[in-house]
């Protein structure tokens, strides 16, 4: 693995994470306005950031 290639998974992890905490911070009537069951939502927030 080149520098390169892992400085870019670092940001793919980050930006994975940063966008796990704001699905976990929506509003029920939010989520379903996506088209998500909170169910859904719930799943998606908390899979570890390093799974897409």
């Amino acid at each position: 693995m080149t520098w390169r290639s892992l400085l870019q998974t670092l940001r793919e992890w980050r930006c994975r994470s940063l966008s796990r905490r704001e699905i976990a911070k929506l509003e029920e009537r939010d989520v379903r306005d996506l088209g998500l069951s909170p169910g859904q939502m719930q799943f998606e927030a908390q899979k570890p950031f390093w799974r897409a």
